[in-house]
């Protein structure tokens, strides 16, 4: 699986890192409440016995893992790290199967 994490939805493809002023022209996606950016520089995902990180770049709109994961049920879990260790979920999370 390819398991992208993002501060923002992929519509809007802000990086990850900047603020985010009130409306943006991306349907469903329209009345954001001003943000502001975070100094954010790693990402963890833990699915299952499956953990990694990866550092977020300046421009990253997302931090892309892959991961074999086995059927059934699992618990995923995500962590945007700034630079003083301070942690937030990644608000958006998006799945996709490749491969076999």
């Amino acid at each position: 699986y390819e398991i992208a994490l993002r501060r923002w939805p992929e519509e809007v493809n802000a990086p990850i890192r900047v603020a985010l002023f009130g409306r943006t022209d991306v349907p469903f996606v329209s009345d954001f409440v001003p943000s502001e950016a975070l100094p954010l520089v790693g990402a963890k995902l833990q699915v299952g016995d499956v953990i990694e990180e990866k550092p977020i770049g300046e421009h990253d709109c997302a931090v892309v893992f892959e991961a074999r994961l086995q059927t059934g049920k699992t618990r995923l879990q995500t962590e945007l790290v700034d630079e003083q260790g301070k942690c937030w979920g990644a608000y958006y999370v998006y799945v996709k199967r490749i491969g076999d």
